[in-house]
């Protein structure tokens, strides 16, 4: 049953972010949820594997113990980068998908520190990465970006839920190749 409303969504959205603001993810399936929630959350990851969607959930997980941190809205407000280079006094960042949509850009910083800066301040530059959509190249000025002092838990704890999330995308992407795999050999 989730599956099949998260796939609705997904599908007759105008675009991916709106289609979980109408299921209301984050706050019925986000990385605080419990019983049917946490079905709910493992579903959308699915469902993103099988798909080959790319929504801004990951980010937002990832970004909400920073944004909580610095006091900022959480959710889908956040967007978060995959890694971090400093070069020349400019922040090249690796953005998930959906980042640049999103109010907020979480850093996780080498050595246990943590930093927002506005998305409005993320620059695109140019990427040599396979698939762009996925991995989205920009660059920060770094006197924009604002520190912030994450406890070492709660991020800990984000990234295990992303681990989770990731494992169910996996999964979905899994159950869509042997599908094919198998209408293939029919």
């Amino acid at each position: 049953a989730y599956h099949d409303g998260i796939l609705k969504a997904l599908t007759k959205a105008d675009n991916v972010r709106s289609a979980l603001i109408e299921l209301d993810w984050w706050a019925s399936a986000g990385p605080d949820a419990v019983g049917e929630g946490r079905m709910a959350f493992g579903a959308l990851f699915e469902v993103e594997g099988r798909m080959l969607a790319l929504t801004p959930a990951l980010g937002a997980l990832l970004s909400q113990p920073i944004l909580a941190a610095a006091h900022r809205d959480t959710g889908l407000a956040g967007g978060a980068a995959a890694h971090v280079d400093v070069v020349d006094g400019l922040l090249r960042l690796w953005l998930l998908p959906g980042a640049l949509d999103a109010e907020w850009i979480a850093l996780n910083l080498p050595g246990g520190r943590a930093a927002i800066v506005p998305s409005v301040h993320c620059l695109r530059a140019n990427s040599r990465s396979f698939d762009r959509s996925w991995l989205i190249n920009v660059e920060v000025d770094a006197s924009r970006v604002e520190p912030i002092i994450v406890p070492a838990d709660a991020y800990a704890r984000a990234v295990d839920e992303a681990r989770v999330a990731v494992a169910f995308e996996s999964l979905g992407a899994c159950d869509a190749m042997l599908e094919s795999a198998i209408r293939h050999a029919a």
